[in-house]
């Protein structure tokens, strides 16, 4: 057999408990010796997920969450919403090769690690069940889930899936703060109990989605049940950074969004938002060389495309990458915002 992969199945778990789960997952994984970790999940109550890089401010509506929980994933992307009749999977591998013993990508981690997650939903039979690149579950040509991921510092792969079992995993349009996109084609919505024609449980995925897994990589999987995970992470806030100048602008996948500060025609402080995924590490680093850079088209795009040619890094779903330059250089001149 391969590498052993620990699989936490349980329905119980608050969404806050489960996300300081996946923080601890993480460091445990970036250490010597560290193991996969397997997380299945129908979260007890409710919660709204930002992806790694929105701001709270730009993708929800403050006075339209109400009560609802405002937690943040390890992944970009999307906002996400969970709760009964909503699964999350998580996949924590210590190296991007630690399954699958070939070298791709680092852009193309999804599409290698995704596969076991697509065979265990069409062994229930009488689904399709795609992943065409982008950030979308799809069965029978219908939206069904959303998938993210992250490699940090460490090489430690994050992969992150919310599926629609019998509610959707979208965020409520009520709530949604973004304008009104117009570029990202309307596909529809369904969930698995609407695809199949009735409800799958949650331990019936959790064996077929392990199952895959042992066949695929001959991996080991061991079931580990336990009841509490730990403390609830903090709520995000709406605050906006101050003294600020923001652009907002939208892509293919979503948008894009940054907000600079400037002294004397240099960049005091950026912060990069939006639904895009990217590696971490990218972000970080293109945020700290910013600083200090004179706003300047050039000098702006040269770091830039600096960071996203270094190995290991990229974004998916911003094109073309010169975008971000365009919406640094607005926001420091000026912005919209």
């Amino acid at each position: 057999m391969g590498p052993a992969a620990i699989q936490i199945a349980e329905r119980n778990i608050p969404p806050g408990d489960l996300f300081g789960e996946v923080n601890r997952s993480i460091e445990r994984a970036g250490t010597s010796g560290g193991a996969a970790l397997l997380l299945i999940v129908e979260p007890a109550g409710s919660a709204a997920v930002l992806g790694r890089y929105q701001r709270a401010a730009s993708a929800l509506r403050p006075e339209r969450v109400g009560r609802t929980s405002i937690l943040r994933r390890r992944s970009g992307g999307k906002t996400v919403f969970l709760g009964e009749g909503v699964v999350y999977v998580g996949l924590v591998l210590p190296s991007l090769d630690y399954f699958i013993r070939e070298r791709f990508p680092v852009d193309r981690t999804v599409n290698r690690y995704i596969r076991p997650i697509l065979g265990a939903l069409e062994a229930f039979g009488g689904v399709n069940a795609f992943y065409y690149g982008t950030d979308y579950i799809i069965l029978n040509r219908k939206r069904a889930g959303y998938i993210s991921f992250d490699v940090n510092e460490r090489g430690v792969v994050l992969m992150e899936a919310v599926i629609g079992v019998s509610k959707e995993w979208r965020v409520p349009t009520k709530m949604i703060g973004y304008p009104l996109q117009t570029i990202e084609r309307p596909l529809g919505d369904t969930t698995m109990e609407e695809a199949l024609g009735r409800r799958v449980e949650l331990d019936e995925f959790a064996s077929a989605l392990s199952e895959e897994i042992e066949h695929r990589y001959g991996a080991a999987i061991h079931k580990e049940e336990i009841l509490t995970l730990g403390t609830d992470r903090p709520s995000e806030t709406f605050v906006n950074p101050s003294n600020g100048r923001s652009s907002l602008r939208e892509t293919a996948i979503g948008f894009f969004e940054a907000d600079a500060e400037v002294s004397s025609g240099r960049i005091r402080r950026v912060n990069l938002y939006g639904d895009f995924i990217a590696n971490s590490p990218a972000i970080r680093s293109l945020q700290d060389e910013l600083t200090g850079c004179p706003v300047d088209d050039a000098a702006i795009r040269e770091k830039v495309e600096e960071v996203f040619h270094r190995p290991g890094n990229f974004m998916i779903g911003l094109r073309p990458i010169s975008l971000i330059a365009e919406v640094v250089m607005e926001a420091a001149s000026g912005g919209k915002g």
